[in-house]
């Protein structure tokens, strides 16, 4: 009797995640249309409807859940939702990773957030210019400078295009270790990308060349760093899973 009534569970059980399942497209697509409009607890509500569903799709549904709490500033819950998505995935999932990394970093949780961007990093197989970028970051906070050039001159690579940050954060580092015509370099190549609207590489530049005259503590400090601008020249803007 026991065993009968068990499988007559199982099968309702299984009944409703069919049902579930078929309906999971739309609740990600009607998530969707509610971020579009800014309306993030409606499109929270959509997409964990699709989380609580098994399937294929659980990762970017929990990724969503976590833009969705990030964008709200809930950033904790957001946190959560990162790392049930690369659960999902199987640890492979560099999008998330990386929203993970920037989350941790907003909670100055710096050792947490570097493993994250790390992991962004092989699982893209360092073809992640951004996660590249925050990792040089972390490192250059670290006084890591050779290693943090590393990264920045890969995410340079990866990009290709415009990354004026990365040519600005690039600048600085070279200017630390003292290679300051190729930190002139990089400064002009921020400048140029950012059409001149990057006032700080403009600011680095002018200090590079007083610093050859003068290589004074008090003048490398007043270097500024470009902090969350993005390969594309902009702030970060959050993206949902497709």
């Amino acid at each position: 009797m026991l065993k009968k009534l068990a499988f007559a569970i199982l099968l309702v059980l299984s009944t409703l995640n069919s049902l579930r399942a078929d309906e999971v497209k739309d609740a990600m697509d009607q998530g969707n249309n509610f971020f579009a409009t800014g309306q993030f607890e409606m499109a929270i509500t959509q997409y964990r409807i699709a989380a609580n569903s098994s399937g294929d799709h659980q990762a970017r549904a929990h990724f969503n859940l976590g833009v969705c709490h990030h964008q709200l500033g809930r950033t904790r819950e957001a946190v959560n939702e990162y790392r049930i998505a690369i659960e999902f995935s199987r640890g492979k999932y560099a999008r998330a990773s990386y929203a993970l990394g920037i989350a941790l970093n907003e909670l100055r949780e710096w050792k947490e957030a570097k493993l994250a961007f790390v992991q962004a990093v092989v699982v893209s197989k360092g073809r992640d210019a951004e996660s590249l970028f925050q990792l040089a970051l972390i490192l250059s906070r670290e006084g890591d400078y050779e290693a943090a050039i590393k990264n920045l001159q890969l995410a340079i690579k990866q990009e290709k295009k415009h990354f004026p940050g990365g040519h600005n954060n690039l600048g600085v580092l070279l200017a630390i270790i003292g290679k300051y015509s190729e930190a002139q370099d990089e400064f002009k190549q921020a400048l140029e990308q950012s059409k001149g609207k990057m006032p700080h590489a403009l600011h680095n530049l002018k200090l590079c060349q007083a610093l050859i005259n003068s290589s004074s503590p008090s003048l490398m400090a007043s270097l500024q760093t470009s902090l969350r601008l993005s390969v594309r020249g902009s702030q970060e803007s959050w993206q949902l899973a497709d």
